[in-house]
């Protein structure tokens, strides 16, 4: 994925009771999306806040998020197997932790 530029962080909900229109803002305190007022709208408008901010620095969450889950998987995988028996040389437990550096790589904040 290519490197997008988007509305900096910390991203903020806030709904407005005079107009019933809620407003996304950006780390600039800039509208970003406006947000009308459906049963949905305030649990969606706050996850998607809760999402951008939570990724911040992440510059592929597309990329980094699965790979995480799958490298974390893996490796609990690895630790439970070795656990159960330490001799078990069939557990490639620094194969684990390579792929768990790899997913991390992509989601340390780029500088």
């Amino acid at each position: 994925m290519s490197e997008q530029s988007h509305a900096p962080e910390p991203w903020a909900y806030r709904m407005d009771a005079l107009t019933s229109m809620g407003h996304i803002r950006d780390g600039r305190r800039r509208c970003i999306v406006q947000v009308w007022d459906f049963p949905e709208s305030e649990a969606n408008a706050a996850r998607i806040v809760a999402c951008v901010n939570a990724l911040a620095g992440i510059a592929d969450p597309v990329a980094a998020v699965p790979a995480m889950v799958t490298a974390l998987a893996s490796m609990t995988d690895a630790w439970e197997a070795y656990l159960r028996n330490p001799d078990n040389i069939g557990v490639d437990i620094e194969g684990e932790i390579d792929d768990a550096r790899a997913a991390l790589a992509l989601a340390r904040p780029q500088e």
